[in-house]
């Protein structure tokens, strides 16, 4: 998922402690950020690239990495124009690189006088979260997630037996 973090206004609390979904590290978040609700999608990022005649890592390179035949490849022609399955206008935008999705916050600034940028993990957790101590943000079981995230699942795993897989926790 893409958040961006706008500075004007406050939603997290200074110094909350938050830990991550391994339970790794423990983080403090120092300063109160803003994040939107949705990714940004394919009409605001092609609004994007329309006013800043912005070329995409994968149009340059002409290529970028999809599923075919159940391997992760180089595909020709992929990018987030030519995804590998349908997407709408209001889907999220995918096949770009961070480069280009700190390209596009440097422009959404520009446009509205306010300052937007990529969040750092921590935010992104912090945020996910949304305030719970559970170990996943919908609680401490990996086997309740179904329908909290677009992640490689079950369902996937089945489709993809070949491919080598970790246990979720």
């Amino acid at each position: 998922m893409l958040c961006l973090v706008v500075s004007s206004r406050t939603m997290a609390s200074n110094f909350e402690t938050i830990t991550n979904s391994a339970g790794m590290k423990l983080v403090k978040i120092t300063k109160p950020f803003y994040m939107v609700q949705t990714e940004v999608t394919r009409a605001q990022f092609a609004q994007f690239v329309v006013d800043k005649k912005f070329v995409t890592f994968a149009e340059k390179d002409g290529r970028s990495y999809s599923i075919k035949n159940g391997e992760w490849v180089m595909v020709e022609h992929r990018q987030w124009r030519n995804p590998y399955y349908f997407q709408g206008p209001d889907h999220p935008v995918i096949s770009v690189t961070y480069p280009d999705l700190v390209a596009f916050c440097e422009w959404l600034s520009e446009k509205e006088g306010k300052l937007y940028r990529l969040p750092t993990e921590a935010e992104c957790e912090y945020a996910y979260r949304a305030g719970s101590k559970k170990t996943f943000p919908w609680g401490d079981s990996p086997d309740d997630g179904e329908g909290w995230g677009n992640v490689a699942d079950i369902t996937m795993k089945k489709s993809f037996q070949h491919w080598e897989w970790e246990p979720f926790n």
